[in-house]
């Protein structure tokens, strides 16, 4: 190893072993391992790690590994009965500073070794934030997590991901992934309303949401505002919010696939999405002055299944009945295709629509595609509002999308 590069690396075990003790030394006074010794901690690690490498041998390694291993059980034993008491959590930190030091050494790991420094410097720093969430936990909300669990990382990792059918169209870990995604909407929209209140958690989980499915979003919230009739008004905020993201994201999309069709749907896109912003901050505005936000917990829980089930179900029938139209009306069955598939996601769509103008359509064709897509998405999560979310939320809903669209509307007129 060229001694520059060694030396850096050296460097970074110091520095990755410092950045632990900083909190330490802060938060923990009068506590033995500070800034300095745990800095000293990961140079060690590093420096076994470099001694069992030279002279080929990992017995070096180990047996520094078990080193330290009996001098923090001697160390932990000794300030059982004192002032400086270790403390079992501190202990554990001193063994994982010396593991970050030894894994540091290795160039294909060395990323590693500073991403966990970094996670372990959080935990620390964060301890009071984390004990009053853990306070706050409510057992359903554990089991509701456990099930979660179980749908997103045992159930969808086994599905297989490819089609099953003639057509090419039901793809189970496709479909699958969908009813994770909305699943997960909502437990983000959960965890933000525990921690910065009920409205302005909508808000957010709704403009994230938005930037991978506003479709999700808005089955998600519909059922959220059904359920607690005072988030109506915030749900609608969060949908418009969503549908503002999905702008955005298609215009990323067509200049990702296709640069120079990206950059004719600036205009139109760049309208709605502005217009979007300004319905959204204005109903906020007036929302607040209505009933200032107040960070009370929700009761709800976030694990909405069955409605989750209910709109992929939604979403398989649509993408069966867009392939038929495309098997019967060949390339004329682009409009046709673009108003089906536009139910489930306006992103296949946009992207499809991208590489064929390449190719094999016209721009105008594109645009009118484009449009249609669109606005049946939007007509669609307005079907989606009414059936599974509160009464009062529809008229709200409509003049916002009305007001968005208007923009597109106008465009394609003047481009026909």
């Amino acid at each position: 190893m060229d001694f520059p590069v060694f030396f850096l690396k050296l460097i970074l075990s110091l520095a990755l072993g410092g950045l632990i003790g900083i909190d330490r030394e802060k938060s923990k006074k009068g506590y033995p391992a500070g800034i300095r010794t745990l800095a000293l901690i990961s140079l060690l690690g590093f420096l076994s790690s470099f001694v069992s490498d030279s002279i080929e041998n990992t017995y070096f390694l180990i047996a520094s590994t078990f080193l330290v291993f009996i001098l923090l059980i001697v160390g932990y034993g000794v300030s059982f009965n004192t002032e400086k008491f270790f403390g079992f959590t501190s202990t554990i930190v001193i063994f994982l500073t010396f593991v970050i030091g030894v894994i540091s050494y290795y160039e294909e790991y060395y990323y590693f070794a500073v991403s966990l420094s970094i996670i372990i410097t959080a935990l620390l720093s964060q301890k009071t934030f984390i004990h009053d969430m853990v306070s706050k936990l409510e057992y359903n909300e554990l089991i509701d997590a456990l099930k979660f669990g179980i749908v997103a990382f045992i159930i969808l990792p086994i599905l297989p991901n490819t089609t099953i059918d003639p057509l090419n169209v039901f793809n189970p870990y496709s479909l699958w992934l969908l009813v994770v995604l909305i699943l997960s909407v909502s437990y983000v929209g959960y965890a933000l309303s525990k921690i910065i209140g009920k409205s302005r958690g909508v808000y957010v989980s709704g403009f994230l949401g938005g930037i991978v499915s506003s479709t999700a979003v808005t089955s998600s919230l519909s059922y959220l505002s059904k359920k607690s009739e005072s988030l109506s008004d915030s749900c609608v905020i969060g949908i418009t919010l969503s549908n503002t993201a999905s702008m955005l994201m298609i215009l990323i999309e067509s200049f990702i696939v296709n640069f120079e069709f990206g950059l004719t749907l600036i205009m139109p896109l760049a309208f709605c999405f502005t217009v979007g912003m300004i319905i959204s901050y204005f109903s906020i505005k007036a929302l607040e002055k209505k009933a200032p936000l107040t960070p009370e917990m929700v009761s709800e829980s976030p694990f909405n299944f069955i409605p989750a089930i209910k709109f992929t179900a939604l979403i398989a029938l649509t993408l069966f009945l867009s392939k038929i139209a495309l098997i019967f009306f060949g390339d004329s069955g682009l409009y046709l295709a673009s108003f089906f598939s536009s139910f489930a996601s306006t992103s296949s769509v946009i992207v499809s629509i991208s590489t064929l103008v390449k190719d094999s359509i016209i721009m105008r064709v594109a645009w009118i595609a484009t449009a249609i897509c669109i606005i049946t998405n939007s007509t669609f999560k307005i079907f989606l509002a009414k059936k599974n979310g509160s009464k009062s939320m529809l008229k709200k809903l409509l003049i916002n999308y009305a007001l968005m669209n208007t923009p597109l509307i106008i465009w394609v007129l003047l481009v026909i």
